[in-house]
């Protein structure tokens, strides 16, 4: 009786033991350091039928005018951690191919952003700050910078457990004063999906992303309909405190004054050698 009372003991702990692994309790995503500097490099990839965007007279001033995007742009991103356990974040500009224009297209207002972006490359393009739970506090960016930062870097504020979501500082679609608002909606959820284990035993936090928003109204360049979407996985290591990949699928549809249908590929990697030349800009 006694030895069958024991083994009852021993297959129930095995079981709360279990239970405990694959439904954990309330963690923290918080940044942690082991160096002062972790580095990690952001690749965009077009997968774009067509890489252009068509601009309107009224907005670029040349009827027609058409933006050219390369296939592939990346940018290295640096974390350094700095006085009262703030982080210092700096996006820097990586070469692209060289400039060339689209042989299928014929018009002599094409503009091909690797011109625009020629001779920043290496160059410090956006510095913001974030704390140790990833909360934005560099106020002052424009918002488009801001919602960079917030897309890759920014974490809970609080403890969490499976199933639970939380919303980015991060919006989408602005425009001016003259657009008049007629219909759209708005998603911004982060869920934590699951937690599992990597081949070295760390526990990692699976995050999925559906940032949505939709606008649908009128502006000084005519009706206006526009789309951006941001879905995607991150995998944050919750026992080293930094992500270990990222992925994204930006689509951005417009119709109207501006004319694009553009998908994008977004993935975030670690480096593991930190860049000197860069980290002296920083």
């Amino acid at each position: 009786m006694l030895l069958r009372s024991i083994k009852i003991f021993f297959v129930l702990n095995l079981f709360l033991v279990t239970f405990a692994n694959i439904f954990p309790g309330e963690v923290e995503l918080k940044w942690n350091f082991k160096d002062n500097v972790i580095a990690y490099k952001v690749t965009y990839y077009d997968e774009s039928k067509n890489r252009d965007i068509t601009l309107l007279k009224d907005i670029i001033g040349k009827e027609g005018s058409i933006i050219s995007y390369p296939k592939k742009m990346s940018m290295t991103v640096l974390l350094k951690k700095v006085q009262n356990n703030e982080i210092e974040v700096g996006f820097f500009l990586d070469p692209v191919s060289q400039a060339k224009k689209n042989s299928n297209n014929n018009n002599e207002n094409e503009i091909d952003m690797r011109e625009l972006i020629k001779g920043q490359e290496g160059k410090l393009v956006i510095r913001g700050r974030l704390d140790q739970r990833g909360d934005i506090t560099s106020y002052w960016l424009r918002s488009s910078q801001k919602n960079l930062l917030a897309l890759l870097f920014e974490l809970p504020t609080k403890a969490i457990k499976i199933d639970d979501t939380w919303k980015l500082e991060i919006s989408l679609i602005a425009l001016d004063p003259n657009f008049i608002y007629q219909s759209g909606n708005r998603i911004n959820q982060v869920l934590l999906k699951e937690i599992i284990k990597n081949e070295q035993g760390d526990n990692i936090a699976i995050c999925e992303y559906k940032i949505r928003e939709k606008l649908i109204g009128k502006s000084s360049v005519g009706d206006i309909d526009w789309k951006m979407y941001f879905d995607g996985v991150g995998r944050f290591n919750i026992d080293k405190g930094q992500w270990e990949s990222m992925r994204f699928i930006n689509t951005n549809k417009m119709q109207g004054g501006i004319s694009a249908d553009k998908t994008q590929l977004i993935t975030i990697e670690p480096i593991s050698t930190i860049p000197i030349e860069l980290l002296q800009k920083l």
